[in-house]
């Protein structure tokens, strides 16, 4: 998928990710990110992790390519992505 974007855009930046190098935390289902109102175009978590680390990479970018191997028909999710 990265050499597909390259081919179109060749000048494009790409920065890979690997989310299970990073201490990202589930969400707690607290809903701080929906009530909350804001000027901002979003809320941030009210769990300090590792997100803090990549969420500007995450909303200043243009567009976002996930993956997930799948293990005997199945994926594992274990992440929350924002």
């Amino acid at each position: 998928a990265i050499e597909g974007a390259r081919s179109k855009e060749p000048d494009c930046e790409v920065k890979k990710i690997h989310l299970m190098d990073y201490n990202i935390e589930y969400c707690r289902n607290c809903l701080v990110c929906r009530d909350v109102k804001t000027e901002e175009p979003y809320v941030k978590c009210v769990i300090r992790d590792d997100m803090d680390i990549i969420r500007e990479d995450l909303v200043n970018s243009d567009a976002l390519i996930m993956a997930t191997p799948v293990h005997m028909k199945a994926y594992k999710l274990g992440r929350k992505l924002a």
